[in-house]
């Protein structure tokens, strides 16, 4: 089952954005923002409804 997470990332000498992932686990969503931003900084992930973080 897919849940939402929020993936913050920072480019170098940008501000931070963030863009909505659908996965199953915080590993697949980081794996998601990765494949979307490749060599940018992915600085946090967190799920919509715990705010927990990895």
């Amino acid at each position: 089952m897919s849940q939402r997470f929020t993936v913050f990332f920072k480019l170098t000498g940008e501000s931070v954005g963030s863009i909505t992932v659908f996965a199953s686990d915080h590993a697949a969503a980081w794996a998601a923002a990765l494949d979307e931003f490749g060599s940018r900084t992915i600085s946090v992930v967190r799920t919509a409804d715990d705010d927990s973080a990895l």
